[in-house]
């Protein structure tokens, strides 16, 4: 499929779940704003991450686990589980991205779906996090929609890995890729 036709499909999407959005900050033009930055977007980049695999059973083979932070500030692995996820950054409006997180991502997100208005790129390893929307150079704020307030994500492009950070876990997966590109 094209890039051009998967963007296309994402807009529909984002779209047609455009009711549920914003119930948690009242902000009911946020979805609309999104969408005309993604239609508008001239830049951007596209992730997904899910368990292609199956067990004996049919069940989903867990890609992620779930890291755990004490009082101190450790982190332990803790379960493990099977995820699906998504970021879409807006590269020419500062890395602008909007992730979201699951069991299932379509067509509402169960696990959250956030914003992060800072964008970092560390050789391999791409960054989002969320700061005063007075210090994104477009005004646009971070936050979260749903779900666990989140605060920042890691993707280790040469790995396939993807890290969120919430305020009371953490989430870790693999199998994280890019939609082919245009032929």
């Amino acid at each position: 499929m094209h890039t051009v036709t998967i963007k296309r499909l994402i807009i529909l999407i984002l779209f047609l779940s455009n009711p549920l959005w914003s119930q948690e900050d009242n902000t009911d033009d946020d979805s609309l704003d999104w969408i005309e930055l993604l239609a508008t977007s001239k830049e951007s980049e596209f992730w997904g991450c899910s368990s292609e695999d199956v067990d004996d059973e049919g069940n989903t083979v867990p890609n992620g686990t779930i890291l755990n932070m004490d009082e101190n500030g450790n982190i332990s692995k803790g379960e493990a589980i099977a995820v699906k996820a998504y970021i879409m950054i807006l590269k020419d409006y500062d890395g602008y991205a909007q992730v979201a997180f699951g069991n299932t991502i379509y067509p509402i997100p169960d696990g959250g779906r956030f914003y992060t208005n800072q964008y970092t790129e560390d050789g391999d390893t791409l960054i989002g996090s969320i700061v005063d929307e007075s210090e994104n150079k477009f005004g646009l704020p971070g936050g979260t929609d749903f779900g666990p307030l989140a605060s920042v994500w890691l993707l280790s492009r040469d790995r396939g890995k993807l890290t969120i950070g919430t305020e009371k876990f953490g989430i870790e997966m693999f199998g994280c890729e890019q939609p082919p590109e245009e032929e």
